[in-house]
């Protein structure tokens, strides 16, 4: 019985001496205390909640940086545009006032002042197109004058004074129509040279066709040949005039001319001499 009671108070002894030491055991593992689980827990949901944001507005920062460099990109294009506005503009003045030196009336030439937008198109009108800078040589003088290639071609008479009798305007020896644009009468570039010269009037007779020719009285007939078969507008002629002169035939009064000669017309022909023109299709 005795040996029962000993046995007994051992194993209880025992007992809680293990429960004991498990019981500083785990004190001894967990040092922090026994919240620190929770902490963990909140540190990480405190960083997925930033990486969450940073995530978010990503998006809209690298938008930001993209219109950042549009609007650096927009500020260079505008920088130019305004370099080259004034460049234009400052040829529009040089061009008004060349215009004012020959006639201070032209301004209107020049300008529609009803419409702005023609103080940024100082190199075309949409009325007048380009203006043409000409040189007109008449009685031993030259003059510069500004003219538009819509304009009708009479009005060189109000810009240079001339008396009708010393001769008409020519380009390139041809008679220009006063009647029709600086353009229809092929002026069409700057530096053009227009003349005043005595004209001669040709007619050249074609398959019972007539056309007259005005031409300045200097002009050499293989050229004055080649403005009439211009005129006829006739490709398969000029073919034949390219490969095979030998199938034109140009005379007056029955006397064959030259196609290549090179004697001014005044020297040729009077004022209304009719020249005959034969093409032999069948020639070899």
């Amino acid at each position: 019985m005795m040996n029962n009671m000993m046995e007994n108070n051992m194993i209880n002894i025992m007992y809680n001496n293990n429960k004991v030491i498990g019981m500083n055991n785990m004190g001894g593992m967990n040092p922090m205390g026994i919240n620190n689980p929770q902490n963990l827990m909140n540190q990480m949901t405190m960083d997925n909640t930033a990486l969450n944001v940073k995530n978010i507005i990503q998006p809209y920062e690298n938008r930001i940086k993209e219109l950042e460099e549009i609007i650096r990109q927009k500020d260079f294009k505008i920088a130019v545009l305004k370099q080259k506005l004034n460049t234009i503009l400052k040829i529009y003045i040089i061009i008004i006032l060349i215009i004012l030196e020959n006639n201070p009336m032209n301004m209107v030439n020049i300008m529609d002042m009803n419409n702005p937008m023609n103080l940024l198109m100082p190199n075309f009108n949409k009325h007048k197109g380009k203006p043409l800078h000409l040189r007109v040589k008449y009685e031993n003088n030259i003059s510069n004058i500004v003219c538009f290639e819509f304009d009708k071609a009479s009005i060189l008479r109000e810009k240079i004074k001339t008396n009708n009798a010393e001769g008409a305007f020519v380009y390139n020896f041809r008679w220009i129509d006063p009647e029709l644009s600086f353009i229809e009468n092929g002026i069409y570039n700057d530096g053009s040279i227009i003349e005043v010269k005595p004209i001669m009037n040709l007619f050249f007779d074609f398959d019972l066709k007539r056309n007259d020719l005005q031409l300045s009285d200097d002009c050499p007939l293989d050229l004055a040949i080649i403005y009439y078969l211009l005129n006829l507008n006739d490709a398969f002629i000029l073919k034949e005039m390219i490969n095979n002169s030998d199938k034109i035939e140009f005379s007056i009064n029955g006397i064959k001319l030259n196609i290549n000669e090179k004697t001014p017309i005044s020297k040729k022909f009077i004022n209304g001499n009719i020249i005959n023109f034969v093409l032999y299709q069948n020639k070899l």
